[in-house]
């Protein structure tokens, strides 16, 4: 979920929508997530959350490459935009190095999407504050955190993470940015998280955008997994793997 990606993994940035789309972002509405009936200390967040980013950091250690294929879909008034963007990214130690368009992608969704959002549970997690969050509907097992950030800048941005605490592993985030790109009026994006050939890192995204457009109002949907993770020796071999058809296997 470079980046989702980035919309990233493990880093993974978030992709929302663009100066290509004249228009934005979604629905509002609850940013809710997990906690059990006992809140925990003010501590506990903090702590957990420097397992969880420590985990990841093993995850994303060295060189990762992975594959993303989004789908956006919007529309307001008369106007409708249907659009596929595939791409490829290089990250080292969970920071974004090279971007690039896959094979069978219609025209690139803008800069935005090459840019690699500073997650709460990766290499950017010292730019967040945690806190407990609470949430009814929350499986056992597991805990809800709240993240916000002191910069409100386009890269950052605020939400709820669940959180598997045994495992010290995110499960689910909810993440509403700080600034909607062109006339967005709101923005929500859900990341899904799971097991992949590097360790657990993000899986798909969800995103659901309102905004207008002249006179209309306009909406989008953002729907983007997170493919193919691969470990490499150096980014030579990376961008060569990954940004151009190739049957030679990544280095271990």
């Amino acid at each position: 979920m470079i980046d989702p990606a980035a919309r990233t993994p493990d880093g993974m940035r978030l992709r929302f929508l663009t100066a290509t789309l004249p228009y934005a972002l979604l629905s509002s509405g609850a940013v809710a997530a997990a906690v059990p009936a006992a809140s925990p200390s003010p501590s506990v967040p903090s702590a957990l959350m420097a397992r969880v980013i420590a985990a990841t950091a093993q995850a994303q250690r060295g060189l990762v490459g992975f594959e993303t294929d989004s789908h956006l879909d919007a529309h307001a008034g008369f106007f409708r935009r249907d659009q596929e963007e595939r791409r490829w990214f290089v990250l080292s130690g969970g920071i974004a190095l090279r971007t690039g368009l896959r094979p069978g992608s219609d025209a690139p969704f803008g800069k935005a999407a090459e840019e690699q959002k500073h997650e709460p549970w990766g290499a950017y997690g010292n730019e967040y504050h945690f806190s407990a969050a609470t949430c009814g509907h929350c499986a056992a097992g597991t805990l809800a955190i709240a993240f916000e950030s002191d910069l409100h800048d386009r890269l950052h941005g605020h939400g709820t993470l669940l959180v598997e605490p045994d495992r010290a592993r995110v499960v689910h985030e909810t993440f509403i940015p700080y600034v909607l790109p062109g006339v967005a009026r709101s923005a929500l994006i859900d990341i899904e998280f799971g097991t992949t050939p590097v360790g657990w890192l993000p899986r798909s995204l969800h995103g659901d955008f309102s905004g207008r457009m002249g006179p209309f109002a306009g909406s989008a949907q953002l729907r983007e997994t997170f493919e193919d993770y691969r470990r490499f020796a150096s980014v030579d071999e990376a961008v060569t793997a990954l940004g151009a058809p190739s049957t030679s296997p990544p280095s271990s």
